[in-house]
């Protein structure tokens, strides 16, 4: 289950998300916690403002992370489009969720940036697929 994955490694082994755009101010951990409607589990997150003057705390949604990751196992590769389509209460707090994916999926060895603008190759279909099904 990519819950247990993730919890696994955070917040002990990682802590900060590096944004997308390189030379900004990566999006911190904050904790793990569950939604109130659904119960499912999510990661709350935050990241200053450009000027450092207020925190955002945003959120991604464990679930829409799996069935991203699940979905994009046939093309082989995540893109913001796939996110925006298989995540849409995460993106409803803004694209940024879709960095912070990106680096669980990079922190898992699942996934690695390609030439492509926006696009994210999936390099290990078994471990994704073992975690998947767990």
């Amino acid at each position: 289950m990519l819950e247990d994955a993730l919890k696994e490694m955070i917040p002990s082994q990682v802590k900060l998300f590096p944004k997308l755009t390189a030379g900004r101010d990566p999006y911190h951990f904050y904790r793990w916690d569950y939604d109130q409607e659904t119960g499912s589990p999510m990661l709350r997150y935050w990241f200053w403002s450009r000027d450092r003057g207020r925190k955002y705390r945003k959120r991604v949604f464990i679930g829409e992370a799996e069935r991203l990751l699940e979905r994009s196992l046939g093309t082989g590769e995540i893109t913001r489009q796939d996110f925006k389509r298989f995540c849409p209460r995460t993106n409803s707090d803004g694209g940024c969720g879709f960095a912070v994916m990106v680096a669980m999926f990079e922190f898992l060895g699942l996934v690695r940036h390609t030439d492509e603008r926006g696009a994210y190759e999936i390099v290990n279909r078994r471990v994704a697929n073992q975690i998947l099904a767990e």
